[in-house]
């Protein structure tokens, strides 16, 4: 399962490579958190959110850096104003990808959430914070997050 995340992510950052500039996407769309204390924001074309039909879930991106450094979040595709409880066996995921690793809520104790606001078929917006770890225990601290992201298909 969580190989089919990443390999899903993966596509998706090709598909966002592939956009161009007169791309009918809304350039107010912003993903902005505090990453262990430092202000970490996307906009534009790399703050977006698409769905998955394989497991009804949706991933809300944050990409910095040509997708260098990016957090997102994986929740079930509900189409609803709702509070996710992230970490394992919970409603969703969080993940924080930096040069120095991988962090996911499913590790450890990681823990955190993520209230939709907002939802259509176009737009989702919310706030979300959480804490995540990687294979070695190391910890992030993700939050104050807000997003406000085109949905893409």
């Amino acid at each position: 399962m969580k190989f089919t995340k990443t390999l899903l992510f993966l596509a998706s950052i090709v598909v966002l490579a592939a956009c161009g500039k007169n791309d009918a996407i809304d350039n107010d769309s912003k993903f902005e958190c505090s990453l262990d204390g430092e202000q970490y924001e996307a906009k534009g074309l790399f703050a977006y959110a698409t769905t998955f039909t394989t497991d009804n879930t949706i991933a809300i991106y944050g990409l910095r850096n040509n997708g260098d450094n990016t957090i997102y979040l994986s929740i079930p595709n509900e189409g609803q104003k709702k509070t996710y409880q992230l970490g394992l066996d919970k409603d969703g995921d969080g993940y924080v990808v930096l040069s120095k690793g991988t962090f996911i809520t499913t590790l450890e104790n990681g823990s955190g959430e993520v209230e939709v606001t907002k939802v259509n078929d176009k737009d989702i917006e919310g706030t979300f914070s959480f804490t995540a770890f990687d294979g070695n225990g190391a910890k992030v601290e993700v939050s104050g997050g807000e997003f406000k992201v085109n949905i893409r298909e």
